[in-house]
């Protein structure tokens, strides 16, 4: 599920089908989420709007095996991926390393945030050119993480993996309560992407909606598509893969059990 921001003026300012979690966001708005930068590049590649990036999210589920980062990078090599928002590397601590594409010379950067125990995990993988312009990664939990880009017009991708619908209501709110304070802290001339797994599932259901929902959304709505939306509401976002038509031909969602 990914999320851009709106440029418009236009703010819709009766909405009132938000959750009560957004008004404690909007309370707590000045109290902004400390951001430790852990790993600082050479930006020797300016980001222009002449380069075509290719952002995509995948929830590998668990990238700490021998060879599992090399299947990955891999994968995301064959597709001319340039940036990734990876959900459960479940990779112990935060840091950086490269990967290197199987049977290639060329390799992929990840920078990725975990905890102790081998859960959860938000990460990056970004491809040899595109590292070049990165000036930043800010760890901010297993949960969320920032990576900043220096371009003409800088790019920050917040990395987020939301709990899942069975997960407690406290759990979820305190995610996107978090989730609010960082994106607070980020230039809003710049360009904001959330990206990674939202555990969200918005429908096709648009009325109250269309200014952050398209045409193309699938089944009904449940309760963190309900948070997603809320919160895309709240602060001008438009949620970017309900906007085209996926191919029939593409898996839609899938699940595990």
């Amino acid at each position: 599920m990914r999320t851009n921001r709106r440029n418009t003026n236009n703010k819709n300012e009766n909405i009132t089908y938000l959750l009560p979690y957004i008004d404690v966001m909007k309370r707590n708005q000045a109290k902004k989420s400390p951001t430790i930068t852990i790993n600082k590049y050479n930006t020797s590649r300016v980001l222009t709007p002449r380069h075509r990036l290719k952002i995509a999210t995948w929830n590998v589920r668990a990238g700490f095996q021998i060879g599992s980062r090399e299947i990955i990078v891999r994968e995301l090599y064959r597709y001319g991926i340039s940036i990734t928002a990876l959900s459960e590397l479940r990779l112990i601590g935060s840091g950086s390393m490269r990967a290197r594409v199987p049977n290639s010379d060329d390799y992929m950067v990840l920078c990725y945030c975990g905890v102790e125990k081998r859960m959860e995990g938000v990460s990056y993988a970004v491809d040899r050119t595109i590292s070049q312009s990165l000036t930043a990664f800010q760890p901010i939990s297993s949960r969320l993480a920032i990576l900043s880009l220096y371009g003409t017009i800088n790019r920050h991708i917040i990395a987020v993996y939301a709990p899942t619908e069975v997960s407690s209501d406290e759990s979820k709110d305190e995610l996107y309560i978090k989730l609010q304070e960082v994106l607070d802290t980020l230039p809003r001339k710049d360009l904001i992407l959330i990206a990674g797994d939202l555990n969200a599932q918005v429908g096709s259901n648009r009325p109250d909606w269309e200014d952050v929902h398209g045409n193309y959304g699938i089944g009904n709505m449940d309760g963190n598509g309900l948070r997603l939306l809320s919160f895309a509401a709240a602060n001008e976002l438009i949620i970017g893969n309900r906007l085209f038509r996926h191919p029939r031909k593409l898996h839609l969602w899938t699940f595990v059990q």
